[in-house]
């Protein structure tokens, strides 16, 4: 599944990866915008924040459903500065409510799929590469399931979108403090 943020989004090539036979998900991270939104530093209203990024993803995925013309049933939660500084991740706001409303098939974090992994790994910028080691090592164990989490920027295929995004990355993260 090639999953896109709302910033990542790019219609034209969600619609030839879905023509080609892939899947195409929403990569969503309603709880920290909302968070940074209002300035929260701590914890203190989950429930209100929860319910906030809940109706903020109902109205994203809807637009972007209707942008793209794809059913996008399939989501990931995205992990942001905010979410490790709060202690709690975006998926949080997916209650059973929001999953049915939005016909929401799984999250890519759904313990019905993460239950069967023989391994996981995350690409990494130059020199590491890969966390927590080389997929080839899961290969020539002979893992039989294996998750492989792989980021565009980390690819710098895209100097001028990698340096946009780092640019919003830094006002976001000082707004964040200063506020």
């Amino acid at each position: 599944t090639f999953f896109f943020r709302l910033l990542t989004a790019d219609i034209a090539l969600m619609n030839e990866i879905h023509r080609g036979g892939g899947e195409v998900g929403y990569h969503f991270e309603e709880i920290a915008t909302v968070a940074k939104r209002k300035g929260l530093k701590v914890t203190s209203n989950l429930d209100s924040l929860r319910r906030d990024a809940g109706e903020l993803f109902c109205q994203n995925l809807a637009i972007l459903r209707q942008k793209s013309g794809l059913p996008l049933s399939g989501i990931a939660s995205h992990g942001d500065f905010v979410n490790r500084r709060l202690g709690i991740i975006n998926h949080e706001l997916l209650t059973p409510e929001i999953r049915q409303l939005m016909d929401i098939g799984y999250e890519a974090y759904d313990a019905e799929l993460t239950d069967h992994l023989s391994s996981r790994f995350s690409d990494l910028m130059y020199p590491q590469l890969w966390k927590p080691v080389h997929p080839s090592v899961a290969i020539k164990r002979g893992d039989q399931v294996i998750k492989l989490l792989v980021h565009p920027r980390q690819w710098r295929s895209s100097p001028l979108a990698n340096a946009r995004e780092t640019a919003t990355r830094i006002y976001e993260g000082l707004h964040y403090w200063a506020a």
